[in-house]
């Protein structure tokens, strides 16, 4: 199955209010999945090409990039984990209309 990414990258734009790039890349470590850069007009999510193959994972770590553009950090806690669990499951939702 292939994915969807112009959808994806909508749901993340609606999701942010920012713009939106999502890029792959094979040059990004084996302990990173994905990253992120955001300001307020634009974000920009890196993934991980060697980690990202199924839609599922793919939509996973957008998810968790979405969550540290929601709240403005890159910090790690309980309240983030819930809002992530919560995006991976509004995603997957918008994803599959």
């Amino acid at each position: 199955m292939s994915i969807k990414w112009l959808r994806l990258k909508r749901i993340c734009e609606e999701m942010t209010n920012r713009i939106v790039q999502i890029h792959s890349s094979t040059e990004l470590d084996d302990d990173h999945i994905a990253a992120t850069e955001f300001n307020e007009q634009e974000a920009t999510i890196l993934l991980n090409s060697g980690r990202t193959k199924s839609v599922e994972m793919v939509i996973k770590a957008i998810a968790h990039e979405l969550t540290h553009i929601q709240e403005n950090n890159n910090n790690h806690n309980i309240d983030f984990n819930e809002k992530w669990e919560k995006n991976v499951g509004i995603v997957t939702e918008k994803y599959n209309k």
